[in-house]
């Protein structure tokens, strides 16, 4: 499960170890395993997340659904990210592959 946060406080909010501080906002649910990494995208419209069950999801947040979930490593995916124009996703895993 992905947990989308956001500051309960719009002025100075502390740190995530302030639980006070922050509220869920959302729960994207479809991982198997661990999620391991997440990185929004460039418009701020979606979110992509790494997973120890081999794969990458990209949520749309306005409405907390997946849109469609990258699938080819051997291994659990240590990390994501976007491309500079959104259009992309890269991500790398136990496997040794950067895909």
């Amino acid at each position: 499960m992905t947990r989308v946060m956001r500051p309960a406080h719009r002025r100075h909010p502390r740190g995530m170890a302030g639980t006070a501080a922050w509220v869920l906002e959302k729960e994207l649910r479809g991982h198997t395993a661990g999620v391991t990494g997440c990185a929004w995208s460039p418009d701020g419209s979606k979110l992509a997340s790494s997973s120890g069950d081999k794969t990458v999801r990209v949520w749309d947040v306005g409405d907390a659904r997946e849109v469609t979930k990258l699938e080819g490593h051997t291994r659990g995916v240590l990390c994501c990210t976007w491309s500079p124009d959104g259009t992309r996703v890269a991500s790398s895993s136990a496997d040794n592959i950067l895909e």
